[in-house]
């Protein structure tokens, strides 16, 4: 007996055909990722950005982000390093070509980023790190004294700066700052008594790491754990990315938030620049 057969239906084939397509739409929604364009500095700013000999960039701001994008809510949201010129990274946020950066408050980069509480008003108290600065000078007495009588306002103090460093300091302090270019430089003019002291990150977060000066091996350095300024660190977005992805912008604000950050200070205190 042969077996007859009947076409399926045009309405059967359209809605089956519907489906295939929102199957499709879903498999390749769920494998495309967001890129986040963050541009960091392209030489060492300890302890946030450090460059191995491979030139790979690690450092405290590194392995916080590797910790955040890619798990969780950001599973599926990347972030590339794009790095250039410090200076120019305001530059390239304010044109759109970098989604995010990571710096302190001031009026001109708030014309063209958009902090946190531009993002959700409710996030109007986050920020990603809290930064304390240290005076370290020669471990000698009178070197020690001159600077802790500096910090009360007593003396006025030369102080060695890395370009593009924090020049802020207490109303009753009286600061000469000496600009320098080359981070080791201010080593060597701290040891030849061309300033009384240079200025180091010693704190973050109100916990207390290795300085610079410690990193890099130098000998013959006092440190005074008594920060003279601290400045908070914002994650900054770029107009473009803001608006396009408003969404994603605002959880990796609250993904950051929510991080235990003492988890990667912690290794910084015994002196690593890795946490693994």
């Amino acid at each position: 007996m042969q077996r007859t057969t009947q076409g399926h239906s045009p309405i059967f084939i359209a809605l089956l055909s519907a489906v295939l397509l929102l199957l499709t739409s879903v498999e390749v929604t769920a494998k495309e990722q967001t890129v986040v364009r963050f541009c960091t500095p392209n030489a060492d700013v300890y302890p946030f950005f450090i460059f191995t000999d491979q030139g790979e960039v690690t450092g405290i701001n590194p392995q916080i982000l590797s910790q955040v994008f890619g798990h969780g809510q950001l599973e599926n949201v990347a972030i590339q390093y794009i790095m250039r010129p410090w200076k120019r990274c305001d530059v390239e946020l304010r044109a759109g070509t970098v989604d995010m950066i990571i710096g302190s408050y001031n009026e001109q980069r708030d014309q063209f980023g958009l902090y946190p509480k531009e993002i959700d008003p409710a996030l109007e108290n986050s920020y990603f790190s809290n930064v304390e600065i240290c005076l370290t000078t020669l471990n000698r007495p009178n070197y020690i004294a001159k600077a802790q009588a500096g910090l009360r306002g007593e003396t006025k103090l030369t102080v060695g700066v890395e370009a593009g460093f924090s020049q802020s300091h207490g109303e009753s302090m009286v600061i000469d700052w000496l600009v320098i270019y080359n981070y080791l430089e201010k080593f060597t003019l701290l040891e030849r008594g061309r300033v009384d002291a240079i200025s180091e990150v010693c704190s973050i977060d109100q916990t207390q790491i290795k300085t610079k000066a410690d990193y890099a091996g130098m000998q013959d350095i006092s440190t005074i754990y008594e920060p003279y300024v601290a400045n908070q660190a914002y994650v900054v977005f770029s107009e473009a990315f803001a608006t396009q992805h408003a969404d994603i912008a605002k959880t990796i604000l609250t993904q950051l938030d929510n991080f235990d950050k003492q988890s990667i200070y912690q290794f910084y205190q015994q002196g690593k620049n890795r946490a693994d």
